[in-house]
Formats: structure tokens, sequence, C-alpha cells
């Protein structure tokens, strides 16, 4: 019970919440990451995290990316933290 609670709140959620595997694909696309980004889960299951991430923060992204998949610990995304 406490599993689909948990599942419809990130499913119902009104903020993004995506799974991306360790090379940036989508796995999962929630109601809420539609609403943002405006593509239909169907669409997002065929792209890559970094189509997402602007130019600018692409690196920093793929450097995240390249660290989970040696599982080494990363700390905040913003840019400045």
């Amino acid at each position: 019970e406490e599993l689909r609670r948990m599942a419809t709140i990130v499913r119902d959620s009104n903020d993004a919440i995506l799974l991306v595997d360790f090379n940036g694909n989508i796995r999962a696309w929630n109601r809420g990451a539609k609403q943002i980004y405006g593509y239909s889960e169907a669409e997002a299951l065929q792209m890559n995290v970094i189509q997402l991430v602007p130019p600018n923060l692409q690196g920093m992204t793929r450097a995240m990316l390249e660290k989970l998949r040696k599982g080494e610990k990363i700390g905040s995304m913003r840019p400045n933290a």
C-alpha cells in the first residue's frame, strides 16, 4: 500500500520527475514533466536528458552521468553549488 501511494504521488506530481539511465536515456516520465517540457511520455522515452538541458549545462550533465556510471557520488546539479 505504501509503494502504491508513493507511486501515485510521483506519477501525479506537478513537479517534473524523470528516471534516466546512466547514458542519459529517459526511462520514465511523469505528468509534471509533460506539463513543464511539453513532451508526451511516448516522445520523452525516445529522448536523452541532454536534449532537455540548456547548452551551457550539457557538459556538467554529461560529467554527472559519467560519475554516476562509475559509482561516484555527485553533489548538487546547481552550477554554483
